[in-house]
């Protein structure tokens, strides 16, 4: 049985599809960077885009960044991770600049607190969209669901840091994913 091959990424293929990423992504890049990531390019099944996005999580650092350094070194190595991380940050970071500038001057204005606050709840749906696709492409076994609704409660309503939760929940989900595959349970 052959292995499936990965398509040739380019670095400039790396630069672009990050930049993409960053720039559709004012409010939450995540929904963007999965379409990006999965559905566009299909350098990453959807599955595989979870297990990044969970490694990116746990690392130091953004998660997206992570995800970028990952995917460049994937395939490109070295070279790569930077590209997509130079791709990812390069739009960020003059927009932060020039959104600081923005708001010092006119943070307090009352029209400017209202922009801001809907900015916010836009915001705050994408990523829940993006968690329940993250969520549907887990496995549906009762102890893979129960650490996600355990996260979630932790996390949501009872506002426990992420990295106790974390620091909590990975070993037990470690554990638990070692005991099912020994038995054949999960894939």
């Amino acid at each position: 049985m052959s292995l499936p091959t990965q398509p040739e990424v380019s670095l400039r293929e790396l630069f672009l599809a990050f930049l993409r990423i960053a720039v559709a992504g004012i409010g939450g890049v995540l929904p963007h960077a999965q379409h990006q990531l999965v559905v566009r390019t299909g350098w990453l099944t959807q599955r595989e885009f979870a297990d990044y996005l969970s490694a990116g999580q746990l690392l130091p650092g953004p998660n997206i960044v992570n995800v970028a350094i990952m995917v460049g070194a994937r395939y490109r190595g070295l070279a790569g991770s930077l590209c997509a991380v130079t791709g990812m940050m390069l739009v960020p970071f003059v927009f932060v600049l020039l959104l600081a500038a923005f708001y010092r001057s006119f943070g307090e204005e009352p029209y400017v607190r209202e922009v801001f606050n809907g900015i916010s709840a836009g915001a705050a749906g994408l990523m829940f969209a993006t968690g329940v696709k993250l969520a549907l492409s887990q496995p549906r076994v009762a102890w893979v669901l129960i650490l996600i609704a355990a996260a979630f409660v932790l996390v949501g309503p009872l506002r426990l840091p992420l990295i106790a939760v974390l620091a909590a929940l990975a070993p037990i989900a470690i554990a638990v994913a070692a005991w099912a595959a020994r038995r054949g349970r999960v894939s």
